[in-house]
């Protein structure tokens, strides 16, 4: 069994609307007797007219006194279900709200970071801040869109196997890990789901006709169910999971539908993004999937992910 969660970081923007995500988040440090530190950041005016010491000084005061209020509104919240001590608030200050929030989380590497999904400015379900955090958060990073209402009960881990040994597998086995560890005692029925096709599938049948292609697309879904089965059995999970699926099509299309279809509140997935540079990206499938969910989702970082913000 994973150690259990034991600090969890919620990041108030006040672009956004975080009552339902103060809750899960209270909620999630409740069963797993966490503690919760709220945080804020004074961002610096953008008008270089601004930025002189004497106007810098009369809005920070304002800004953190309204910054303050408000992480206070947030831990008395959370004082109503935790004891004292296990609730903290922090006002940070910087240019940018996420970046200096990565930098912090880069130099204390909480367990986790919880966030509002959706900012003023944004339509999608996942806003800019959520974006980013995915991308660039050393550290899983749960964003949760205000329309839920309850917490949740039912998880899908979003898994792409591959090869023993692969970047994938590798990727898979930390998303199994997190996703046990962070539903331990809470819970959440686990669901994991993988997302098989046969490569060239159209120009194949093209080629030589749907009888002759469908023991290709059954050799591939065997493959798929093959894989899933080395890989849950090395991650010694499968006696936790509620249910196995095996969905046909791409993973952009078929795990969002799948998490919809299951009845599934937050979807468990990985960033693909290895290096610097690759930490503005979090994989094109990742992308596709968070731009077409319409529950929670949590962005766990592969193994040795190095954050493009630097702590310093």
């Amino acid at each position: 069994m994973p150690p259990p969660v034991r600090n969890i970081w919620f990041f108030a923007d006040c672009r956004t609307s975080n009552a339902t995500a103060v809750k899960f988040a209270v909620e999630l440090a409740k069963r797993h007797g966490a503690a919760i530190t709220f945080l804020s950041v004074i961002e610096a005016p953008g008008e270089r007219l601004l930025r002189s010491p004497q106007a810098l000084d009369m809005m920070s005061m304002h800004a953190a006194e309204d910054k303050r209020r408000q992480l206070l509104e947030m831990e008395m919240e959370a004082r109503s279900a935790l004891p004292p001590e296990r609730v903290h608030h922090v006002v940070l200050q910087g240019d940018v709200g996420w970046h200096t929030l990565t930098r912090h989380v880069v130099k204390q590497s909480p367990d986790l970071v919880v966030v509002a999904a959706r900012d003023a400015r944004s339509t999608a379900t996942f806003g800019s801040v959520s974006h980013h955090l995915f991308r660039k958060c050393p550290v899983p990073v749960w964003s949760i869109p205000s329309d839920l209402h309850d917490f949740p009960m039912r998880a899908l881990i979003a898994l792409q196997p591959g090869e023993h040994s692969s970047d994938q597998r590798m990727l898979s086995r930390e998303i199994l890990r997190l996703a046990v560890k962070l539903t331990a005692g809470t819970g959440i029925e686990l669901h994991a789901g993988h997302a098989w096709e046969l490569w060239g599938e159209r120009m194949i049948e093209s080629k030589y006709g749907e009888q002759r292609t469908r023991p290709l697309l059954a050799l591939q879904q065997e493959y798929a169910r093959e894989s899933m089965e080395q890989l849950l059995t090395e991650a010694r999970c499968k006696e936790l999971l509620a249910g196995v699926h095996y969905v046909k099509g791409e993973p952009g299309d078929a795990l969002p539908k799948l998490a919809s279809d299951i009845g599934a509140e937050i979807l468990f997935l990985g960033s693909a993004a290895r290096s610097r540079l690759e930490g503005f990206f979090i994989g094109s499938v990742a992308e596709t999937i968070i731009e077409r969910l319409t529950c929670s989702a949590l962005v766990v970082k592969r193994p040795g992910f190095v954050s493009p913000v630097n702590a310093a």
